[in-house]
């Protein structure tokens, strides 16, 4: 069973983890509004062929938050941060929707950490005006109180269509985790999202193995996005899980445990 993180050899780190397995270390950043728990369901496959920490980003789940203006820079630092207690060795890094933008800047900023780097329903580019001008409405829905309204609009594109039908359950469990997180990390998140500078050169750049992981039914992350994602990448490669929205490890555990599973191991 995985175990609580207690921080070791980094007493600088205020971020929440923990860990399962043995191996090549492989660290696991979730996407927003939620924590570390969506991946708690692919926790036990990925620690048969590795190290794998899940980590609470700075203002979900366990982790305190960064003072408000924060850049997802600055929370790749202190992903970075939290790793270097943790492990000499180059990892592989997953980082689901959002988690994959942290990822990303945390390959620019340290790119000899990193022996392989999956997007799980993520992408390298910055936000489309379109993407902003989304932003910008849930901020100001945050800010004039309407935080559940901002809420339910947010979770219900999450899940694919076959998920909304056969596992209803899953919209309960993702709205409990976005329910602990307040409205001011809310609204930091949503600015850093909103500010973050385009990463395409970044994955362009990296010199190890690339994945681009997403759900058939992502209402998010098109098929053309993805394949276009992969195809730029010097290693990349494309894999869809079946019957999944924007939430794989939720959706299809078992097929998603399977595929970075073997990310991990092809990685080395």
């Amino acid at each position: 069973m995985p175990e609580e993180g207690q921080r070791r050899r980094q007493p600088t780190s205020s971020l929440a983890w923990e860990e399962a397995g043995q191996g090549t270390l492989v660290v696991l950043l979730h996407g927003f509004p939620l924590c570390r728990e969506i991946f708690l369901p692919v926790m036990p496959a990925l620690a048969e062929v590795g190290r794998v920490v899940a980590v609470d980003l700075p203002g979900f789940g366990h982790s305190p938050p960064l003072p408000s203006g924060f850049s997802l820079e600055q929370v790749a630092a202190e992903v970075a941060d939290l790793v270097a207690g943790l492990a000499a060795e180059p990892m592989v890094l997953v980082g689901h929707s959002m988690g994959g933008y942290v990822a990303l800047a945390l390959a620019r900023q340290h790119p000899e950490r990193l022996k392989g780097l999956v997007l799980l329903a993520s992408h390298p580019r910055a936000d489309a005006p379109e993407a902003r001008q989304r932003r910008e409405e849930g901020i100001a829905l945050l800010r004039q109180g309407r935080r559940k309204e901002f809420l339910e609009a947010f979770l219900a594109r999450l899940l694919g269509p076959w998920s909304r039908q056969h596992a209803p359950r899953l919209l309960a469990e993702v709205r409990a985790m976005a329910e602990l997180v307040s409205s001011q990390v809310l609204v930091d998140y949503l600015a850093a999202m909103r500010d973050r500078p385009d990463h395409q050169d970044t994955w362009q750049a990296l010199g190890v193995p690339s994945w681009v992981v997403v759900g058939e039914e992502d209402p998010l992350i098109g098929r053309e996005l993805a394949e276009a994602t992969a195809a730029a990448a010097r290693q990349g490669r494309l894999v869809t899980i079946p019957q999944a929205g924007h939430l794989p490890t939720l959706e299809r555990p078992i097929v998603t445990a399977e595929t970075l599973a073997r990310c991990v191991l092809e990685a080395g």
